[in-house]
């Protein structure tokens, strides 16, 4: 799989810090069946 490489010029900036992410899905707490939208993904981290 080739890598991303995040250009300013567009700004892209990509949350890579596993313990942050986690964090944040902890926050929004999801339940089983419920459907979450990532908007602008980039990567896809969550």
């Amino acid at each position: 799989m080739r890598s991303h490489i995040p250009r300013k010029r567009f700004g892209q900036h990509f949350l890579t810090d596993k313990l942050l992410i986690e964090t944040i899905v902890d926050l929004i707490d999801p339940q089983p069946g419920q459907t979450l939208v990532e908007i602008g993904p980039g990567l896809g981290a969550m």
